[in-house]
């Protein structure tokens, strides 16, 4: 098996293994924290500026997460989207 923190295994249906949590189930809510992440070298002065600044990270992240919404609203009695950070605009 994998050595990921996070692994989900259904027989024959789904296998999932990712170091970043990606869904929680707590207290009857669901949650998500999709994440497209880019490759930068942390060690430059301004990576985390170039990252938020770059067009194609920027729509990655917003496919990744209007589809959770749209999985989630599918399966949910009740659903709202929040979403936090800067990447959504």
């Amino acid at each position: 098996m994998s050595e990921s923190r996070y692994q989900i295994y259904i027989p024959g249906r789904f296998v999932c293994f990712s170091p970043e949590r990606f869904v929680k189930i707590a207290s009857g809510i669901i949650s998500t924290n999709p994440m497209k992440g880019g490759t930068i070298d942390a060690g430059i002065a301004n990576a985390e500026q170039i990252l938020l600044e770059d067009e194609k990270e920027i729509n990655e992240h917003k496919a990744t997460v209007a589809l959770m919404s749209k999985e989630l609203g599918a399966i949910s009695k009740m659903f709202m989207c929040r979403a936090s950070g800067t990447l959504i605009g």
